[in-house]
């Protein structure tokens, strides 16, 4: 499952020119997709993570600063439970 997971995030970073001016802002529900989405990225991507590493994600409350971090993004990544 984690494979796939990477695999996933790849594909969708695959696309992003080397050349860009800017790198690709990316926001992820939980810390460890944003850790792999940075290791894959490089500083192609700026990573933002919604929940931090002491929080359960399942118990995270919206807040209209998370919506702004969202709008930003390029790129949002959700966590799947299975």
């Amino acid at each position: 499952m984690k494979v796939f997971f990477i695999l996933l995030l790849l594909f969708f970073l695959v696309p992003i020119h080397s050349n860009a001016a800017e790198p690709v802002t990316v926001v992820t529900t939980i810390p460890d997709i944003a850790a792999i989405v940075k290791a894959i990225g490089g500083d192609r991507v700026a990573v933002e993570s919604i929940a931090k590493g002491t929080q359960d994600p399942h118990y995270i409350e919206a807040k209209p600063s998370y919506m702004r971090v969202m709008n930003r993004a390029r790129r949002i990544r959700a966590a799947i439970d299975s």
